[in-house]
C-alpha cells in the first residue's frame, strides 16, 4: 500500500471512531430529554476539558439540572473552593463553607451513564460559578 492508501484509511477507522463516539451521546442525551444542542458540551464533558455545564431545564425546588462527567468527581472539586460535605440525606449531598455550620447548596445524581450523567445543584451554586478557577 502507498503512503496515500494508508493515511486514507487511517483517516477513515479515526472518522468512524469519532462519528460512533458523538451518535452514543447523542443517544444518551436523547434518552435524558436533551437534543443536539447540547452535544457539543456534553462531549467536551467526557473529554474532561469541562467540569459541565447547565442545562435549559431548570428542576423543582430552586433546583437547576447541569450535565457533568460520570465519574463522580465533584466532592474534590468543591473542596478546592472551600466547601466540605456537610451531610448526604435520600441520595442529596449537602456541602457548605468549611468553617461554617450550615449547608449552602446541595447536589443530587439523577441519572448516569458512561458517558455523562445529569445533577441537580442549588440555583444560587450554578457549576460553571464552582467550575471557573
Amino acid at each position: 500500500m502507498d503512503n496515500k492508501k494508508l493515511a486514507g484509511v487511517f483517516f477513515a477507522v479515526v472518522l468512524m471512531a469519532v462519528l460512533f463516539v458523538e451518535g452514543s451521546i447523542l443517544r444518551a442525551l436523547v434518552d435524558c430529554g436533551y437534543g443536539m444542542a447540547e452535544l457539543p458540551k456534553t462531549t467536551l464533558v467526557y473529554l474532561k476539558i469541562s467540569k459541565g455545564f447547565t442545562t435549559d431545564k431548570s428542576a423543582e425546588d430552586g433546583m437547576i439540572e447541569f450535565i457533568g462527567s460520570s465519574k463522580d468527581d465533584y466532592e474534590e472539586l468543591f473542596e478546592k473552593k472551600g466547601y466540605r460535605r456537610m451531610y448526604s440525606l435520600d441520595g442529596m449531598d449537602h456541602y457548605g463553607e468549611k468553617d461554617g455550620e450550615d449547608y449552602d447548596f446541595a447536589v443530587s445524581c439523577t441519572e448516569k451513564n458512561s458517558w455523562f450523567a445529569v445533577y441537580r445543584i442549588s440555583e444560587d451554586y450554578p457549576i460553571e460559578d464552582l467550575s471557573s478557577k
